[in-house]
C-alpha cells in the first residue's frame, strides 16, 4: 500500500546540524555541517580532516544513529523485562496494591516507555542513518510491552468459507462496533471480500481476521472452550502482518492498534489492555486527532466524521480502561477539544456511551487528581457526581440497541458510584452515612451483575474490565466489613454530611434494621462469588482471582460472626 511504503521510505529532511565539527569547535566559529566536510573546512583546505559535524561520526570512534537506537533500544527491553518480572503485589481487586500511591510513578514509567516508542519512529528519518543491525519496529516493540503471556505456535489459518464468517462479523458489528465506531462497516466487508477474491493486503489480513478474534474470544466462556481456541488462531494469523501494519503516523495505524486493543479486552491472558490503548492514544494525539482542524483546513465530511468517530472510540476506551486500573487518563479532558457532532457518533449506544465516560472523566479528575484530601472537599463532589450519574441514567431510553448494553451500563454505574466514594487519602475518613451508602451501591451491584453472569447473552459483553471492576467492588465490600462492620449492621441511619453545602444528597434505600443489612450482606457476598467465579474462567486469569477468595473466605467468616450473634440473641 502506498501509505505503509510512504512510512517506510521518508523523505529525509534537516532542519539544522548535530553540531560544530572539532576544527569549528576549537576556533569557536559558527558551523553550518555540510557534508563531507563544512564551508570553514573547505576554505581552509582541511575538507579531509573536517569530521562530519560531531566526533560521533568519525571513524574509528563511531558513537553512531545506529549504536544511539541500539542503546536506546536495550533501555526499552530493560524497562519491558522490568514490568513484567517486578513482583507486584495484588490486592484484592487485582490491581496494584497501594494504588494511589504508585499512580504518578506507573503513569510516568508508561509516558516514558510511548515516548521511546515515538523516539524510535519519528528519529529513524535523521540524517546519517544507514539501517538497524538487528530486528526492531515499532510493532515488536509495541506487542512487547503488552504481551502477557506468550502465544501458541499455532499454524495461520485461512478464511473461513462465507456461512461461518458472516455471522460472526455481524456479531462484532453488533456488540463492539455499535459501541466504538472507529472503523467503518463497509471495511470490514471490503477487506473480507479483498481476501475472498485473493488480493487482499496486510491491512485486510489484520482487518478480517481480529474481527473474527474478537467475535469468537467474546463468545468463549472458558479458556478451554473451542471458540477461545479459535479465536487464539485467527489472531496468530492476524499478527503475521503486524509489521506492516502498526506503522504510526496514520489514522489507519490507529485503527489497527484499536482492533488488538478490543482483543486484549476479551483476551487478558495474552495482552494487556492499558499498555495498547496507551499506545493507540499516543498515536492518535501525533495526528492532532485530539484537536478540532481550523475552519481554514477543508476536509470532506466523510474525513471528518473519520477523525471523530476514531477521537471519541480512543476517549471512551481509555477512560474506562483508566478508571478501572485507576491510573492517569493518556490525555486529560482540558487538552482535547473536538466538537460532539452527530457526524461522529454512528449509534444512539455510541452516544451514550460517550456521555457516559464524559461524566466519569469530568469528577474521577476531580477526585482523584485534584489533590484533595479532606472530605470537607470531597462529599459536595460526590454528591454532584452521584446525581449527575442519576440524570444520565434516567435519560436512558427504555428501548437500546444492543439489548444487553443498558443492563451493563447500569451495572458500571454503580461501579462508579463505588470508586467515587473511595478517593485517596479521603477513603479512611469517610463519614458513617457514606459507608452505609457504599453498602447500598455494593448490594446493588451484586444482583446486577449476577443477572448478567446468568444470562448467557448478555454474559458475551462482559471484558476483562468488568473483571477488574467486579473485583474492586468486592475489595471495597470486605473493607468495610473488616473496617466498619459494628456501624453497618447497626440499628440506624446517620445523618448525611453538610447536606446544605453538598447540594441533594444521595438517599438511603436500605432497611434501618441491622438484620436485614446483615442478610443483604450475605446475598451479597454469595453473588459476587458466584460472579467472581464466573469470570475467572471464562478470562482464566487466575492471579487476581486466586487472592479475592482468600479475602472472600474471611470477609465470610465476619458476616457469619454477627449472625451467630444475632441467632444467639
Amino acid at each position: 500500500m502506498e501509505r505503509p511504503e510512504s512510512l517506510r521510505n521518508p523523505v529525509l529532511s534537516v532542519s539544522r546540524q548535530i553540531s560544530a565539527c572539532s576544527a569549528c569547535r576549537n576556533k569557536k566559529i559558527k558551523c553550518d555541517g555540510l557534508l563531507p566536510a563544512c564551508t570553514a573546512c573547505q576554505r581552509g583546505d582541511r575538507a579531509a580532516e573536517c569530521t562530519n559535524g560531531n566526533d560521533q561520526f568519525v571513524k574509528g570512534k563511531e558513537r553512531s544513529y545506529v549504536s544511539t537506537l541500539e542503546s536506546r533500544l536495550d533501555k526499552l527491553q530493560r524497562d519491558i523485562d522490568q514490568m513484567k518480572t517486578q513482583e507486584l503485589s495484588v490486592n484484592g481487586s487485582g490491581l496494584r496494591q497501594s494504588v494511589y500511591d504508585h499512580q504518578a510513578r506507573e503513569a510516568s514509567n508508561v509516558d516514558d516507555l510511548v515516548s521511546d516508542f515515538g523516539f524510535l519512529s519519528v528519529n529513524a528519518t535523521a540524517r546519517d542513518f544507514h539501517g538497524f543491525t538487528r530486528d526492531m519496529s515499532f510493532a515488536r516493540l509495541v506487542l512487547a510491552a503488552s504481551t502477557v503471556h506468550e502465544l501458541p505456535n499455532s499454524k495461520p489459518v485461512s478464511l473461513p468459507p462465507r456461512h461461518l464468517v458472516n455471522p460472526m462479523v455481524q456479531y462484532y458489528i453488533d456488540h463492539y462496533l455499535a459501541l466504538y465506531p472507529f472503523i467503518s462497516e463497509s471495511k470490514i466487508f471490503g477487506s473480507l471480500e479483498a481476501l475472498r477474491m485473493g488480493h487482499g493486503d496486510a491491512v485486510d489480513h489484520w482487518t478480517a481476521f481480529l474481527v473474527l478474534a474478537v467475535a469468537q474470544a467474546s463468545k468463549s466462556s472458558s479458556q478451554n472452550g473451542s471458540k477461545y481456541k479459535e479465536a487464539v488462531t485467527y489472531l496468530v494469523t492476524a499478527l503475521r502482518y503486524s509489521e506492516m501494519v502498526l506503522l504510526p503516523g496514520s489514522i489507519q495505524a490507529v485503527q489497527m492498534v484499536l482492533l488488538l486493543v478490543q482483543y486484549s479486552l476479551v483476551d487478558p491472558y495474552h495482552f494487556e489492555v492499558w499498555y495498547l490503548i496507551g499506545a493507540a492514544a499516543r498515536i492518535a494525539i501525533d495526528l492532532g486527532l485530539h484537536q478540532d482542524l481550523p475552519q481554514t483546513v477543508q476536509l470532506k465530511s466523510s474525513q471528518l466524521d473519520l477523525r471523530r468517530r476514531v477521537y471519541y472510540s480512543i476517549y471512551a476506551l481509555d477512560r474506562t480502561v483508566s478508571m478501572s486500573y485507576r491510573c492517569s487518563f493518556t490525555f486529560s479532558d482540558d487538552s482535547a477539544n473536538v466538537a460532539r457532532s452527530k457526524t461522529g457518533i454512528s449509534s444512539v449506544a455510541a452516544g451514550y456511551v460517550l456521555g457516559f465516560r464524559e461524566i466519569q472523566s469530568s469528577f474521577y479528575m476531580k477526585l482523584f487528581r485534584s489533590g484533595s484530601d479532606s472530605i470537607q472537599n470531597t462529599w459536595p463532589i460526590i454528591c454532584s457526581a452521584t446525581n449527575e450519574l442519576r440524570r444520565w441514567e434516567e435519560g436512558l431510553p427504555q428501548q437500546l440497541q444492543p439489548e444487553a448494553v443498558k443492563g451493563m451500563l447500569q451495572v458500571e454505574t454503580l461501579f462508579t458510584k463505588i470508586l467515587f466514594l473511595s478517593p485517596p487519602r479521603a477513603s479512611k475518613r469517610l463519614p458513617d452515612y457514606c459507608q452505609l451508602l457504599m453498602l447500598q451501591y455494593v448490594t446493588e451491584y451484586a444482583v446486577s451483575i449476577s443477572s448478567i453472569t446468568g444470562n448467557s447473552e448478555a454474559a458475551e459483553f462482559l471484558s476483562w474490565i468488568d473483571a477488574l471492576q467486579a473485583l474492586f467492588v468486592a475489595d471495597r465490600f470486605f473493607w468495610l466489613l473488616e473496617q466498619h462492620a459494628v456501624l453497618v449492621f447497626a440499628d440506624a441511619t446517620p445523618d448525611p454530611p453538610n447536606p446544605s453545602q453538598a447540594g441533594t444528597v444521595p438517599p438511603l434505600r436500605i432497611s434501618n434494621s441491622g438484620q436485614d443489612k446483615l442478610v443483604g450482606a450475605l446475598e451479597s457476598c454469595q453473588l459476587l462469588d458466584s460472579t467472581v467465579e464466573y469470570l475467572g474462567t471464562k478470562f482464566g486469569y487466575s492471579r487476581p482471582f486466586a487472592e479475592y477468595r482468600t479475602k472472600s473466605v474471611y470477609a465470610c467468616s465476619i458476616l457469619q460472626k454477627f449472625d451467630s450473634q444475632w441467632n444467639s440473641s
